[in-house]
Formats: C-alpha cells, structure tokens, sequence
C-alpha cells in the first residue's frame, strides 16, 4: 500500500505582501548578491534572486550589476504596460538599501558599455550598436520615430529574430521606457537604405529631440493618458460603462477588459473602478471637479501602497474612475476611506473590471 503526501498549495498573496516579503528576502540576501555581482560567480546571484521571487510569488525579469560606485538591479515589464504598473509599486515599497540602487524598467547603458556590446549571430555574423542602421522619421502625430532597421544578419534571419536583437539593442540604448516613449513603427529591412545612421548616433537624435520639446527626465510610459472617443448606443438606460463617449488613460486595456479575465490575477492585484452619477457635479466645472476629486484619492491611495488612478471615463450618465488596487479587500477598504475624505456629500460604487466579480458592488 503506498504512501500519499498531499501537499498544500500555496495561498496566492496580494501584490502588496508579494512585494513586502521580496524587500525583506532582499535586505536578508544584500550581501550575498553584492559578493556574487563582484565576483565571476554571478549565476549563482541570479539562483539567490530567482529563489527570492519564488518565495514572494513574484513573476517578474531582473537584470543587475554594478556601475562603478553602486549596485543596481532592475526589474523589467518587457513592454508589458500592465507589469509597468507592478514594478512602479515595487519601487514604491522598496526601502533604503545602502549600496544599491532599483529601477522599475531597464536603463539605458552608458556610452561605454554600448560601445562594446554585441550580440553574436553565427560565427561570421553578429549585430553591435555601430552596425545596427536605422532610418527614423519623425511622426508629428505620435511625436515618435518611426523607424527601418538594416544588420547584415537581418539577410539570414526571420523576421522575428531581427525584431528580437532590435528591440534587445534599442533597450540598451534607450532604455525600456526611451524605446516605448520615443520609438514609434518599427520595420526590419534585408538592404541598407539611403540616410540610415547608426543606433549610437539615434540615441543622440533622441536626446536631442527630448532637449527640444523639453522632455521631463521622470516622466515615464505609465503617467502619460491617451483620450479615446467612444460611440454609445442611443437607448433610454444603460448598463454600467455602456454610456461611456469619452476615455482618457493610460492603460487602454483597462476599457476594453470590462468583464474580462483579470489579466493581474498572476500578480495578485486587480483593475477596479468608481462610479459617480453626473448629477452630483456642476457641469460647467466637471472637469475641475473629476481632477480634484482623482488627484487627492490617487495621493491618498499611493500613499499607503494599496493603488493609484490609472484612468478615467464619462458616460452619458456616471463619470468613472479607473484604479489599479494592490492589496485586494484591504485597499477596496482604503479607497472606501480616501473617498469618506475627498468626497464628502457625494456617493457612488465601486466595482471589479473583471468578469469573475463583475456582481461586487461596493456603495460609500
């Protein structure tokens, strides 16, 4: 007769624990992970991190190394704009680390390091940022280049390998959040085209571009909204967001995932939004008041690492506020708490974006 071992599965955690108990496995594992990037045993740090993430149920790329003076680690969202949102909160928690330094997104290397860089192909063939051309065109209306790129591998490769070591050279040389901000259409070409220039010699044509509309260095691809317009369907009632004609946001997905799968579940956070009937504003100030009332809830919910506005909606009937929330009930808890703060008098409800709890109605 055999043995059975039944063996308990693990509780998914919210983000906010996940990213508590990675900070606290950090600070355990400092000194060990300095002496692995100091040393040629840096396998075994990326075993110490990997083991890190496990323990925290964190899905999430890494890089790390050293700059000369400090330690740095990034994680990466891999252009992934919901994961941007994660590895924004994970900076958020993160706590003062002497000797090291954490971004949310791949930055871009220094001159040296890219100078130096080459990915090797086959024996004969290899892409370096000198031998990557690229031939960008301004786009007034996405204020990005739209670019061509030629390598000579570019001749033997399939189209999604020469995608590959483009976006993995642009990253270095841009950074993850330069390619996705300045980086508009992206075309890989088999022949070198006519006023091509080489990556190095792009990443000063951005700089320069970036000096000339007085770009904001902290700006990053999660704080910048894009307006949609919507047609709604003419009828006397509407279902929740049926009525919305106008979005703006930064995450377009949001919109479009309503009573859908919640593509956080793996992370354990979640998409939710307010409702407020537009009887309850002066229309003549609407826009005002909506800002006002986003702006002090996104304070207030940041503040306590349970979330952050990441968009909003107007309807016919109810204007929406879209949130991204942490820490499950607990910061449907803080919100119901920001709101009794920023809006006193009004009322409304909250509710989930996705379908396995489109029924929660929460009323303040």
């Amino acid at each position: 007769m055999g043995i059975l071992s039944f063996l308990k599965k693990k509780e998914p955690l919210s983000f906010k624990k996940r990213c508590e108990i990675f900070w606290q496995a950090f600070i355990e594992k400092r000194d060990a992970l300095s002496a692995c990037i100091s040393s040629p045993d840096s396998i075994h740090g990326v075993e110490i991190v990997n083991e890190m993430l496990e323990r925290s149920q964190l899905k999430m790329a890494f890089m790390m190394g050293f700059n000369g003076e400090k330690y740095e680690f990034f994680f990466s969202p891999e252009g992934n704009k919901n994961v941007q949102f994660l590895t924004r909160c994970l900076i958020d928690m993160c706590p003062d680390i002497p000797g090291w330094l954490f971004y949310p997104a791949k930055q871009p290397s220094d001159i040296e390091k890219l100078t130096g860089m080459k990915v090797q192909v086959s024996e004969q063939v290899s892409a370096s940022p000198e031998t990557l051309f690229i031939l960008p065109v301004l786009n007034e209306d996405s204020k990005k280049f739209d670019i061509k790129v030629f390598n000579e591998a570019f001749k033997i490769l399939p189209e999604k390998d020469c995608v590959f070591i483009t976006f993995l050279l642009l990253d270095e040389a841009l950074g993850e959040y330069g390619t996705e901000l300045f980086v508009g259409g992206l075309e890989t070409v088999k022949e070198p085209l006519e006023g091509s220039i080489d990556l190095l010699t792009f990443r000063n044509r951005v700089e320069g571009y970036k000096l000339e509309i007085e770009f904001d260095a902290e700006t990053t691809p999660d704080q910048l909204y894009s307006i949609y317009q919507v047609r709604p369907p003419e009828k006397e009632e509407y279902a929740l967001r049926e009525d919305v004609f106008l979005v703006s946001t930064s995450n377009v997905e949001t919109f479009h995932n309503y009573r859908q799968k919640n593509v956080l579940a793996d992370y354990g956070a979640s998409y939710i939004f307010i409702v407020l009937d537009l009887s309850q504003f002066d229309m003549d100030n609407y826009l005002e008041q909506r800002d006002e009332i986003s702006d002090k809830i996104d304070l207030e919910m940041q503040n306590s690492n349970d979330g952050f506005v990441v968009g909003y909606a107007t309807g016919k009937v109810n204007c929406y506020i879209d949130l991204i929330i942490f820490d499950g009930e607990n910061s449907i808890q803080a919100l119901k708490n920001a709101l009794g703060k920023s809006l006193p008098g009004m009322h409304g409800s909250i509710h989930y974006i996705e379908k396995e709890k489109q029924d929660v109605s929460i009323s303040f």
